[in-house]
């Protein structure tokens, strides 16, 4: 599969995960009043999968410009 694909998908599914999180209440989902730590745990999860969508997506690109030699 290609990384930059890789990379898309962890970005979108981050993205859905934190704007989720963030509207858990007024969507329903939500099973306190306030901000619970079931959306703090969304926020953290779905931002580290974000950086990790776009380490992938960088070195990806990186990779592209410096070409390892094949042994």
């Amino acid at each position: 599969m290609d990384r930059d694909l890789v990379g898309g998908i962890l970005i979108a599914a981050g993205a859905a995960l934190v704007v989720l999180s963030l509207l858990a209440e007024p969507i329903g989902l939500g099973s306190s009043e306030g901000f619970g730590w079931e959306q703090i745990l969304g926020l953290i999860v779905g931002a580290v999968t974000i950086v990790a969508g776009l380490a992938v997506v960088m070195l990806d690109r990186v990779n592209l410009r410096h070409p390892q030699p094949h042994h």
